[in-house]
């Protein structure tokens, strides 16, 4: 899969959470996800076919988990 195609699998997945999804600029296996267009929340890196989810906030300990599983069990 392609990155566009990831970006708009995550990005839709992520919006029904009430995220909003960026990709990183100086990464094309990077996107962050926050809750407004100001502060990110998480790092969202994709390597070996799994997705791993960074707390980069340090406020989103409970959500972090959630993610993580709803990108590996959606996008794999």
């Amino acid at each position: 899969m392609d990155n566009s195609n990831l970006f708009n699998l995550i990005s839709t997945r992520l919006q029904a959470m009430g995220y909003v999804v960026r990709q990183s600029p100086s990464s094309p296996n990077c996107w962050y996800a926050s809750k407004s267009e100001f502060e990110y929340l998480f790092a969202l890196v994709r390597e070996n076919d799994q997705w791993r989810v960074n707390d980069i906030s340090g406020r989103g300990t409970l959500e972090q988990p959630r993610i993580e599983r709803e990108l590996n069990d959606s996008c794999n």
